[in-house]
């Protein structure tokens, strides 16, 4: 890797340069967020990086127990070797799955597949919302969902 304290980048199987600084990753690395969750984000389409950089951020910090790590594909936290939340890019959008979300009683969430998973899609920044993602993510925490 070539790079210097306050400059980009660069990583030769990301898309081109990774706009983070060392001390950045270094700040995601004391939040136990793994290296190959910073590669997912910077292979999204570049209109989804920002976004998926602020539910990583999101997820560490409100869930420092858990353990992140890119599995089938996506970014997924597990707590107790149950996956609890993750995130991943779809067509119209990037979906946010918490693997426990029907138990949580939330209007915002859509049932997700034919257990206890539920989702939500964003498309921007702008529309997420905080308060909300408090909420569920205590639920992560207050109600899981044993899979293992």
């Amino acid at each position: 890797m070539y790079c210097t304290i306050g400059n980009p980048l660069y990583h030769p199987t990301f898309k081109g340069i990774l706009m983070v600084t060392i001390i950045e990753i270094l700040n995601l690395k004391i939040m136990n967020i793994s290296l190959d969750i910073l590669e997912y984000n910077a292979n999204v389409a570049v209109e989804f990086i920002q976004l998926c950089a602020n539910f990583t951020e999101l997820f560490a910090k409100q869930l420092p127990e858990a353990v992140c790590k890119v599995w089938h594909g996506r970014p997924v936290w597990f707590i107790n070797g149950n996956p609890v939340v993750g995130y991943d890019l779809q067509k119209h959008g990037l979906r946010v799955l918490f693997w426990s979300g029907q138990s949580f009683d939330e209007l915002a969430l859509m049932p997700s597949g034919s257990f206890k998973a539920a989702q939500c899609m964003f498309t921007s920044n702008d529309t997420i919302d905080y308060t909300l993602f408090d909420r569920l993510l205590t639920n992560v925490q207050r109600i899981p969902w044993d899979y293992v």
